[in-house]
């Protein structure tokens, strides 16, 4: 969880929905520290409380948001960045040895990958929900912002190496699609790989 006192928000960081840019522009223009009083220079580049999905009490009537991603690349990103993370990790090793249907199949069922709807079935209330495929144009609606923002950048750290549609198995959209089914209905997403932009 991330949030500010000063502006009275809680941002409720997803992983892999874009939520290092945001808290990062957060940041840099609304105080943003994580639910352990830590700022971003703080963290180092570490997480630390930064995706908790839980709200403390006291922060329960700020102004809570959160930002989702489109379930089948977000499954393809979660994959990529548990093949490049601590090499020690069970996770990593799984990814880096599995194609990627597979991998998804034991992630799921190990709990290493979660859904969106998931997350946010522990938060009390989300009064918007942003979408990182139109992030740009979707962050200026942020009740508490009141002007237009300067640029969110890019926290990406490398190029992936082929498209990640290529990820894509029949097996693997079938199993993405059932998996996080409760997140293309809430979320309005296409049911489709070969739909996704």
């Amino acid at each position: 969880m991330i949030y500010s006192d000063e502006h009275q928000y809680v941002y409720l960081a997803i992983p892999k929905t874009g939520s290092t840019t945001v808290y990062n522009w957060l940041y840099r223009n609304y105080g943003a520290k994580t639910v352990k009083g830590r700022t971003i220079l703080e963290l180092e580049g570490r997480d630390e409380g930064k995706h908790e999905p839980f709200v403390p009490k006291e922060k329960e009537g700020y102004y809570t948001f959160t930002c989702v991603r489109c379930p089948y690349t977000r499954a393809v990103s979660e994959y990529l960045f548990h093949k490049t993370f601590n090499p020690e990790a069970l996770y990593v090793r799984k990814a880096r040895e599995m194609p990627f249907e597979d991998y998804v199949e034991w992630a799921v069922e190990n709990s290493w990958m979660f859904t969106q709807s998931y997350f946010l079935s522990w938060a009390p209330r989300v009064d918007r929900v942003l979408h990182l495929e139109s992030l740009r144009h979707e962050i200026k609606y942020l009740m508490f912002t009141g002007k237009t923002p300067d640029e969110l950048g890019h926290a990406m750290k490398g190029k992936h190496p082929m498209p990640w549609q290529d990820h894509y198995t029949e097996r693997a959209e079938k199993f993405v699609t059932s998996w996080a089914k409760t997140d293309f209905v809430w979320f309005g997403y296409d049911k489709s790989v070969e739909d996704t932009v």
